[in-house]
């Protein structure tokens, strides 16, 4: 194509659809859309236009999506959004809505973050790993007392010890009923 061909190329397609994203590459793309295992992640244009009140059809023709995507992806995304945006404060219809769907994104990103460590803090081999370093912990204080280094919170800190460790073999022995 020509520059006045390409220029017209791409006008054209931004009429037919709404969300074009133009990428330079030097190769020839030997995927093709039916040649694809999963579908593509939703971008933040594209979740924007699922805003827009418009029937199905459109928004599908748009997006250059299935109805079956589109219908899913709304009933997905619009409620979580808009009880994010309400919890937050935020004004959906006054707002910017693409910086709005950008921090919307990247609090659930935080929140999957928190739910998976805290996932990894209470599973048994993180309970077990705890119960090792308290161990070491108190092995390391009756090693120095045994050298003749004693301090006066000696006592309570192999108290708090054994009580965590005490607090923390109940809970694996709950895990494992």
């Amino acid at each position: 194509m020509t520059p006045e061909q390409r220029e017209r190329f791409i006008e054209m397609m931004r009429n037919l659809f709404s969300v074009i994203q133009l990428e330079n590459t030097d190769k020839f793309r030997l995927e093709r859309l039916g040649d694809k295992i999963f579908a593509r992640n939703w971008t933040n244009d594209e979740l924007k236009y699922l805003l827009e009140i418009k029937d199905l059809d459109t928004i599908c023709e748009g997006l250059g999506r299935s109805w079956m995507s589109v219908d899913i992806k709304r009933g997905e995304f619009i409620p979580l959004f808009m009880t994010w945006a309400h919890e937050k404060g935020y004004d959906i219809v006054h707002g910017d809505i693409k910086s709005l769907i950008e921090k919307f994104i990247e609090d659930k990103e935080l929140d999957k973050k928190e739910r998976r460590e805290a996932k990894k803090n209470n599973s048994i081999d993180a309970l077990q790993r705890k119960i090792d370093k308290l161990s070491k912990k108190q092995e390391s204080i009756y090693r120095r007392r045994r050298v003749g280094l004693k301090y006066p919170e000696d006592e309570k800190i192999l108290s708090d010890i054994k009580t965590q460790i005490f607090d923390l073999e109940e809970k694996i022995g709950k895990k494992n009923q």
